[in-house]
């Protein structure tokens, strides 16, 4: 289940809202926001009502990305940022989409982040190789500054335990990262976790976390005024 149902009753999603209204402030209006929609995930929202001037798009990451120049005033693509094969390239050619005072939104794993997910307990040759093969905080910090885009990240750790009997069903069909650990490593994972399923009954839970990243990146966003005409600093 994802851990961020929408409110019930709203008409808007969060992060749109507030690119929306950002970019009010700027005294821009009207655009079109995109999202990319994810299997299990809600849908992203607007209200056209409030904010008639604005459409929203759903598509492909690849027609996302297709998008002229400077056109987007909003862009989410939640979870498919992390498994992006070039994760640099998609950053530079967000960075064309957005208008300026645009905002990319996107929610994603940060394995670095969660050393004590079941599955690196188990077989810790996987938490050696996600390190290098995703991103951590610090790294999309930099991408992101790297093309004009300030953003800010927000990272929740959940605990949520699994049963033995959940996580040998899952091992046994190896999916994902389980692919590429050699045979004997993930032998002796999948024997440990039947042995103690043998022994200490299939109901039985297994400690784990997982973690995950709210991205809110701003193309050359500018200074936020306070009242009175004060200048507030840019969002870091």
């Amino acid at each position: 289940m994802w851990p961020w149902e929408p409110a019930a009753g709203s008409r808007i999603s969060p992060a749109l809202s507030a690119a929306l209204k950002l970019r009010r402030e700027a005294e821009l209006s009207g655009g079109k926001a995109i999202a990319v929609p994810h299997p299990g995930l809600p849908s992203v929202q607007l209200d056209g009502r409030k904010w008639p001037e604005v459409t929203l798009l759903e598509a492909s990451l690849e027609t996302a990305l297709a998008q002229d120049a400077e056109t987007a005033v909003f862009l989410d693509t939640t979870l498919w940022v992390q498994a992006h094969p070039n994760r640099m390239e998609l950053v530079q050619q967000v960075a064309t989409v957005l208008a300026d005072q645009g905002t990319w939104h996107w929610v994603d794993v940060v394995p670095a982040s969660m050393p004590s997910h079941w599955l690196f307990t188990v077989f810790p040759a996987l938490w050696t190789y996600v390190q290098e093969a995703y991103w951590n905080v610090q790294q999309i910090f930099k991408q992101l500054q790297q093309a004009s885009l300030t953003a800010t990240v927000r990272e929740t750790t959940f605990y949520q335990a699994i049963s033995l009997e959940t996580a040998v069903a899952l091992v046994r069909q190896r999916p994902g990262l389980l692919q590429l650990l050699a045979d004997a490593d993930y032998q002796r994972g999948l024997a440990q976790l039947e042995a103690a399923m043998a022994s200490q009954g299939p109901g039985t839970l297994l400690g784990s976390e997982f973690t995950l990243a709210e991205v809110t990146a701003i193309k050359n966003a500018v200074p936020r005024k306070k009242r009175g005409g004060k200048q507030a600093a840019a969002v870091e």
